[in-house]
């Protein structure tokens, strides 16, 4: 007959199996806390990173609202008014008062540096 060997659990004494389990159960205690440590910063950064994208769009839809309102300012005040006064200076050269010629011709150019779309390269007085 052959001789059945006891397996491990058997061969263990009841003080030896209670430690190995106790010592089993802390390492899975461990890596548990270390996993709901890593999860919890995860949460943590994602939060942050949320908080921060909602930020840089906001503040990119001020730069746009401020980008905007500044051309609206350049093209449909600055440049319409230097058009205007540029139109009722040319009138008055037609109609033969050169002096509110001049005066427009003056307030005309004083428009110039109001906005930088009225200056060089965007704008040519000459060709207008």
């Amino acid at each position: 007959m052959s001789e059945r060997k006891p397996n491990l659990i058997m061969q263990m004494s009841d003080e030896h199996f209670k430690g190995m389990l106790a010592v089993m159960i802390a390492v899975i205690t461990t890596l548990t806390a270390v996993v709901a440590f890593l999860q919890g910063d995860a949460a943590s950064r994602d939060d942050r990173a949320n908080t921060e994208s909602k930020r840089y769009a906001l503040e990119a839809m001020g730069r746009q609202v401020s980008g905007d309102a500044h051309v609206n300012y350049d093209y449909n005040t600055a440049y319409q008014s230097w058009s205007e006064l540029n139109a009722l200076a040319l009138e008055a050269t037609n109609n033969g008062d050169e002096a509110a010629a001049r005066r427009y011709e003056k307030l005309r150019d004083q428009m110039v540096g109001l906005s930088p779309l009225l200056t060089s390269p965007y704008f040519d007085p000459s060709t207008e």
